[in-house]
């Protein structure tokens, strides 16, 4: 399961600041997605799958999807409840430092 997790710029939803959803992504039937942070397109390697370094904050963003994807690969992907999955200690710094 945890080696078709993948770590995408969801550009089939635009915020209305413009920026696209970084999300955790596990295709299947049905495909399960978790939001993870947000960026604009022009901010995302798509190389590396990470914020550009020049990015406000980017550290601090590519080191939260490297755990969060790290977590999920841990627990077993999306087999938890969403209340548990929101719980989890990452999801409380959701968004506090993009600028």
């Amino acid at each position: 399961m945890a080696a078709s997790l993948k770590i995408v710029l969801f550009k089939g939803k635009k915020h209305s600041d413009d920026n696209h959803p970084i999300q955790l992504h596990l295709p299947g039937e049905p495909s399960k997605r978790k939001e993870i942070y947000k960026s604009l397109e022009s901010e995302w390697d798509k190389k590396n799958l990470r914020l550009k370094s020049k990015v406000n904050n980017s550290a601090f963003a590519n080191n939260l999807l490297s755990e969060e994807f790290a977590m999920f690969e841990r627990i077993g992907g999306f087999k938890y409840s969403p209340a548990i999955l929101r719980d989890m200690p990452c999801d409380k710094w959701r968004y506090k430092l993009h600028i």
